[in-house]
């Protein structure tokens, strides 16, 4: 299976000129506009500006994970889940019936 933007999609090439001149535009006075933009964010952030705070908080912490849930609220993969521990629960009986008594139907460990 392709991984990627489809064939003809220059997306991530135009972001990367974008980079390009803004690092560029940045680093023509030894990047003291950058500098000075970091001291208005932490100037704000020091104020209570909630904006400045949610972006040092998403910058020092990095961002929450998103969850992927349906219209209800409930996780989209909970029916998966349950279905995935009945089926590892018909297995265990089936090699129970067989005489295996080692557990071969536990789930993945999380990384």
């Amino acid at each position: 299976m392709p991984v990627g933007a489809p064939v003809g999609n220059h997306n991530a090439k135009k972001g990367k000129i974008v980079e390009g001149a803004i690092k560029r535009a940045l680093a023509r006075d030894d990047w003291k506009r950058l500098n000075d933009g970091v001291e208005r964010l932490v100037e704000a952030f020091a104020s209570g500006e909630p904006w400045a705070l949610q972006m040092v908080a998403d910058r020092c912490d990095g961002k929450p994970e998103q969850a992927i849930t349906g219209p209800d609220g409930d996780s989209i993969f909970a029916p998966l889940l349950i279905q995935s521990e009945a089926i590892r629960a018909k297995l265990r009986l089936v090699h129970v019936a067989q005489g295996d008594t080692s557990d071969k139907t536990s789930a993945p460990k999380a990384a």
